[in-house]
């Protein structure tokens, strides 16, 4: 069964500069974590899944949803901002946006539904 370890471990092999990136980004870890407990939970009904195949499907479903949210995120700060300032207010106690969900989570999420 892959681990966070085991698929750093072969990443470190194959891509040096990538698991050096991996190991310095917070979000990637997370990702690979995510990555990796989906995984997990699915090997029982699907034993020839592989991470990278659940990636490449990961990655068929959610590419289109991440493409545009990033293309949406600053027309949407702009816009709570002016929503805020009807409010007289920049919006920095009224509400936080966090950041956009990774592929992974997108996946899990639509599964959910």
């Amino acid at each position: 069964m892959a681990t966070t370890k085991t698929l750093y471990d072969l990443l470190a092999k194959k891509e040096p500069e990538a698991a050096e990136q991996v190991e310095q980004d917070k979000r990637l870890k997370r990702v690979l974590d995510r990555l990796c407990a989906l995984l997990a939970k699915n090997k029982k009904a699907q034993p020839a899944l592989t991470a990278t195949l659940l990636w490449k499907t990961i990655a068929i479903r959610t590419d289109a949803a991440v493409a545009e949210g990033e293309k949406c995120e600053a027309l949407f700060k702009e816009f709570t901002q002016k929503v805020a300032g009807h409010f007289g207010t920049d919006g920095g106690h009224l509400f936080q946006i966090g950041p956009q969900k990774d592929p992974v989570r997108i996946y899990e999420k639509a599964g959910d539904d």
